[in-house]
C-alpha cells in the first residue's frame, strides 16, 4: 500500500505518504529496513521533485 500510495500524480499526496515511514519502518524488522526500506527511498530520491526529497530527508532524520 505505502509503494501505491507514492505512485499518485499528486505530489502533496506523496508527500504525506512519505511522512508515513517511521510508521512502516516500525513495523520492520531493522535488517528490513536496511535492505528493503533505505534502498527504497534512495531510489525515489533521484526521480522525485525537489518538495518530496525534502519530506524523504526529513524522515531519514526521524529514522536515525
Amino acid at each position: 500500500m505505502f509503494k501505491e500510495e507514492l505512485d499518485t500524480e499528486d505530489s502533496a499526496s506523496r508527500i504525506n505518504t512519505i511522512h508515513k515511514v517511521p510508521i512502516v519502518a516500525t513495523l520492520m524488522p531493522v535488517e528490513g529496513i536496511k535492505t528493503t526500506l533505505l534502498p527504497f527511498l534512495e531510489t525515489l530520491c533521484k526521480k522525485e521533485d525537489d518538495e518530496v526529497v525534502f519530506a524523504i530527508t526529513e524522515e531519514y532524520a526521524n529514522l536515525a
